[in-house]
């Protein structure tokens, strides 16, 4: 019973995989969705690459080891950091603002599998949307979650510790430079925040806009 039911969670995991690949292929416009392989043991990269990438034939690697160890989001985080590759080889800065919006413009509330599990003879529906009560005694911050007075995102509206509060862009670490990963992991004073780079990016379209219906004016000003 435990193997069947862990067989179906892989399976729906999978699935949702599969609908991830294809919203990001939907958001970046690619020519095709990237074929997705499961692995039953790990992927080419090794055992400490959940998912990788080629580059030239566009197939994605899935290592169901990882897979069933891990939780869903992180797997999904590491395939959109793959595929991001396709549109930047590299690291560059680009590259993560690829990743940020990503991130944000495919990013769906949390749904479980949809799975029925049969325990105690009473049919427990897991499908529908996931509601978690938002803890506020402990910092929200998974690096965090220290006790302590709490102070509330206005962009998430989660809680966080005054060493977290500030809100930042959110981004993966950056592994391939083990220096600048501990910066990054150990670095007070912020929080990621999806909502909050919504709102930057905004306001930046916004400064954009002013400028160029100034630059218009002046235009029209010197035509004349």
């Amino acid at each position: 019973m435990v193997e069947e039911t862990e067989d179906a969670l892989l399976k729906a995991k999978e699935e949702m995989i599969l609908n991830y690949v294809k919203s990001i292929s939907e958001f970046l416009k690619l020519p095709k969705t990237p074929p997705v392989i499961f692995c039953n043991q790990y992927t080419s990269m090794g055992p400490n690459a959940a998912a990788c990438i080629d580059i030239v034939s566009w197939k994605i690697e899935i290592s169901r080891i990882h897979l069933q160890k891990k939780g869903i989001e992180e797997v999904k985080k590491t395939v959109a950091h793959e595929i991001t590759h396709l549109i930047e080889e590299d690291h560059t800065p680009r590259f993560f603002q690829i990743l940020n919006e990503i991130i944000v413009e495919t990013w769906q509330p949390e749904f479980s599998s949809g799975i029925s599990i049969i325990n105690g003879g009473a049919s427990v529906e897991l499908s529908g949307e996931k509601h978690e009560e938002k803890d506020t005694t402990r910092c929200n911050y998974h690096l965090c979650r220290k006790e302590a007075k709490l102070l509330r995102c206005p962009y998430c509206r989660d809680y966080f510790c005054i060493d977290h509060i500030k809100p930042m862009p959110p981004s993966f670490p950056e592994f391939d430079y083990p220096n600048k990963f501990n910066e990054q992991k150990f670095r007070d004073e912020h929080h990621p925040c999806a909502n909050y780079y919504i709102v930057i990016e905004r306001k930046h379209k916004e400064r954009l806009l002013k400028y160029e219906q100034s630059l218009n004016r002046m235009n029209r000003r010197y035509q004349i």
